[in-house]
């Protein structure tokens, strides 16, 4: 059986993130049941825009920061947050603190390789 959640934060939640998402894991097994001690964490955060992050338009740097935590609490080795562009750094500038957690990267200036996969429709 699938389970899906949903939380709302207030406005000024940026302190409340951490609480906000134990709350919401806790009943999905807590972390542990995500995260192994060792384990890559890969978060892609929606920052394809520099604006605000009160705008609701990109996911909130708070909330990134408060799963990253999160992350490294629960013994991740690294976790890696990225988008596809240099959005990612600007938004993220007023929370320097990721760096403590996670490391910030542009997709888009990573070595890739396009794929074709037999039988996928355009």
């Amino acid at each position: 059986m699938r389970k899906v959640g949903i939380w709302s934060a207030p406005q000024d939640a940026d302190d409340k993130y951490e609480e906000i998402i134990q709350r919401a894991i806790a009943p999905l097994g807590g972390w542990e049941n995500f995260i192994k001690p060792g384990d890559l964490v890969l978060i892609k955060a929606n920052e394809f825009i520099a604006v605000p992050a009160e705008s609701g338009k990109t996911t909130h740097p708070a909330l990134v920061l408060a799963v990253a935590k999160a992350a490294r609490a629960t013994g991740a080795r690294e976790v890696i947050v990225g988008d596809l562009n240099d959005s990612i750094f600007q938004n993220f500038a007023s929370y320097p603190e990721i760096y403590d957690y996670a490391t910030l990267v542009n997709f888009g200036k990573l070595p890739h390789q396009h794929l074709e996969l037999p039988g996928a429709q355009p």
